[in-house]
């Protein structure tokens, strides 16, 4: 399996949240030891980092990579647009109670 780590601050990221992110991908390692990745955007206080595990290639994953870059800003901004955490605190806390 892959795994994803990320988060989206409130402010400008720095350096500091870079390394954090990247410390928080390499913990995710071994849901995808074969290989892994990141995009973030200072500005706007966005890091995702993804690992990946081949298993049976079923997809040509060089098509995909060129893709990345594009499915996750447009994700990042979906996301920005569409997320209310107030909502989602109220969806998360249903799991608990």
């Amino acid at each position: 399996m892959c795994g994803i780590f990320s988060f989206i601050l409130k402010r400008p990221l720095n350096k500091k949240d870079i390394l954090l992110g990247w410390k928080g991908k390499k913990m995710l390692k071994h849901r995808g030891p074969d290989s892994d990745g990141e995009w973030y955007n200072k500005k706007e206080g966005v890091y995702i980092g993804h690992t990946r595990l081949s298993q049976i290639n079923f997809l040509d994953f060089s098509q995909i990579k060129k893709y990345l870059k594009h499915i996750t800003e447009n994700a990042f901004f979906f996301v920005k647009k569409n997320f209310d955490s107030k909502n989602h605190v109220k969806i998360i806390s249903y799991f608990y109670n």
